[in-house]
C-alpha cells in the first residue's frame, strides 16, 4: 500500500528554489500539460510518501509533479494495461517521475510496536489502598499534650473522639474517630455560637432596604 499527501497549491508561501524551467532555476523543458501551458514548472508543494518501503525519515530530491501520482499507477499496473493506453495521456506524463524512486527498500520495514495500553486496576473501596489505622497512628505521633501546642492552651491533643483515652494530655489518638454531622437545626432557632453554616447564611440572605 501506498499513502500520498500532497497539496494542490503552494499556498503563497516564499520558497527559495526556483522552478525548474524558469529562468533563475534549472534549466530543462518540460511537457505542456495544455497546449498554451508553460513548458517549466511551478513553486514546489509538500509531498508525503508514507509506505513500509520507504526508509524511516527519507527525503528525496527527485524532481516529481503532480502527474507523479498518475504515473505511479500507470506503472504499478503497467502488466494489465495495453502499450497503447499507457502511452496516451500526454508527453508530461509520459516524462514525469514516478515515485517509486522514493522506495528504496526492497522488503518491508517492521511494523511498529502497538500501543498497549494497560490494564486498569478494578475499582476498590478507598480502605483497601489507604491503610487508616498506620495514618492515624503516624498522625498521633505528631500531637502534643495539652497547652504545650505552639497554639498556647489549645487543646491539641485533646480531641473529640469516640472510646477517648482516660488521660486527656496524652499524645496518643484512639484508631476510631467518629465525626458527627449535624443534620438538625437547634429546637429554639438560635445558631450554636461560631456555627459555619449559620455564618454563611446570614452572608448570604439579602438585606433589606434602609437596613445597613
Amino acid at each position: 500500500m501506498l499513502l500520498v499527501i500532497t497539496y494542490d497549491e503552494h499556498g503563497g508561501f516564499y520558497d527559495h528554489v526556483p522552478p525548474p524551467g524558469t529562468p533563475k532555476g534549472e534549466q530543462r523543458v518540460f511537457g505542456k500539460l495544455h497546449p498554451d501551458g508553460p513548458t517549466h514548472l511551478g513553486v514546489r508543494v509538500p509531498s508525503l510518501v508514507i509506505s513500509p518501503f520507504v526508509s524511516a525519515g527519507k527525503i528525496d530530491r527527485t524532481i516529481f509533479d503532480h502527474t507523479s501520482i498518475l504515473k505511479t499507477i500507470l506503472v504499478h499496473n503497467r502488466a494489465r494495461i495495453p502499450a497503447t493506453t499507457l502511452q496516451s495521456f500526454g508527453q508530461r506524463v509520459n516524462e514525469a517521475n514516478d515515485l517509486s524512486a522514493v522506495l528504496d527498500l526492497n522488503s518491508p520495514r517492521q511494523a511498529p510496536v502497538p500501543f498497549v495500553r494497560r490494564a486498569s486496576r478494578p475499582p476498590g473501596r478507598l480502605g483497601e489502598l489507604v491503610d487508616f489505622a498506620n495514618v492515624l497512628e503516624l498522625s498521633a505521633n505528631l500531637l502534643t499534650p495539652v497547652g504545650t501546642g505552639p497554639l498556647g492552651n489549645l487543646p491539641t491533643g485533646n480531641l473529640p473522639v469516640e472510646n477517648a483515652p482516660a488521660d486527656p494530655g496524652t499524645t496518643r489518638t484512639p484508631r476510631v474517630v467518629k465525626v458527627t454531622e449535624r443534620t438538625v437545626p437547634p429546637a429554639d432557632g438560635k445558631a450554636e455560637p461560631r456555627d459555619y453554616h449559620a455564618a454563611l447564611a446570614r452572608m448570604l440572605k439579602p438585606r433589606r432596604p434602609g437596613s445597613g
